[in-house]
């Protein structure tokens, strides 16, 4: 995720706190709020990725972080969206075992062999 997705999602986790609400743009300002109170919102006009909102839009939404409605208008966090460092940090957890791990535990069965191999062992 870039620096600029990092930070809409944080903002957008700012307002939402759940799953369970949607998010939509407001139509006259530029805002992101609560789809049932509108005085709960976000203001991207002052970040500097306000030229770039629809696209972080989707790209969240592509990295399944967002989900968009039927109607492309009101969108709402997914659970990745809501805890995106939990899901992150299991992601490298995984991927630490993977390359550190089972590479070890590969090299001491070869030499294990190799030595049973050659009568040393």
């Amino acid at each position: 995720m870039t620096y600029g997705c990092a930070k809409i999602l944080k903002e957008l986790n700012n307002i939402a706190k759940t799953t369970d609400v949607w998010l939509t743009f407001v139509s006259d300002a530029p805002y992101i709020c609560l789809y049932e109170d509108t005085s709960v919102y976000f203001d991207y006009s002052k970040t500097k990725y306000k030229n770039e909102i629809s696209a972080i839009i989707n790209e969240l939404a592509r990295t399944e972080y967002l989900v968009i409605s039927q109607s492309g208008f009101q969108f709402a966090l997914t659970y990745k969206g809501i805890h995106p460092y939990q899901v992150g940090w299991q992601a490298l957890k995984r991927f630490l075992f993977k390359s550190v791990t089972i590479p070890i535990v590969v090299s001491v069965v070869t030499a294990l062999i190799t030595l049973w191999l050659r009568g040393l062992l």
